[in-house]
């Protein structure tokens, strides 16, 4: 199951001003924008890969095998396509989406609520690809303080891991996390 990004993130949630700001660092000084672009940017992808949420825009494709399933980088926008693992286009017709932001894929509907699932499917295609637009078009407050403190954390801390969330962040988006499966 894997998630390919078509079209990435055109711009950042947060901007280099907002961040310089957060930072106090002087907005006339540019010396490391180059730095803190790229710092929002890790701080971003971090988090989405943590979370499994897409903070910005953009168009993914998911190659799943057609199983019960939660659509991965939520929120779920507009559903591009779904073809069947021989690039066949499965007819809009065909199959029903329901559901908000966040849905579930599953062929075999069990649960009435949040899904897209071809009608009539047979079992013959084992895999499907789903294109789709995920994203926040506004994020929530909370995840672009998360991205701020992420990121001031990294510019006071130049020696810090760039590859973990700092446990402050964890814990104030533990609630925003898409990872957590209740039993």
């Amino acid at each position: 199951m894997e998630v390919v990004v078509i079209t990435d993130v055109t711009e950042e949630p947060v901007t280099l001003d907002e961040i310089k700001d957060f930072c106090h660092i002087d907005q006339d000084y540019a010396i490391d924008d180059a730095k803190l672009s790229a710092y929002i940017t890790s701080a971003r992808e971090l988090l989405e890969k943590e979370l499994n949420l897409s903070l910005a825009p953009k168009v993914l494709e998911w190659q799943y095998g057609g199983a019960s399933q939660e659509i991965p980088y939520g929120p779920v926008g507009e559903i591009v396509s779904l073809k069947t693992s021989s690039d066949v286009l499965v007819d809009p017709t065909v199959y029903n989406i329901s559901g908000l932001a966040f849905k579930s894929i599953r062929i075999n509907d069990y649960s009435g609520c949040y899904i897209i699932y071809p009608v009539g499917y047979t079992g013959a295609e084992k895999a499907y690809n789903l294109t789709y637009n995920a994203g926040y078009e506004t994020l929530p407050c909370i995840l672009l303080t998360a991205i701020k403190m992420q990121v001031d954390y990294w510019v006071k801390n130049l020696g810090a891991a760039k590859n973990e969330l700092t446990p402050d962040v964890k814990e104030m988006t533990l609630k925003y996390s898409r990872n957590l499966y209740i039993q």
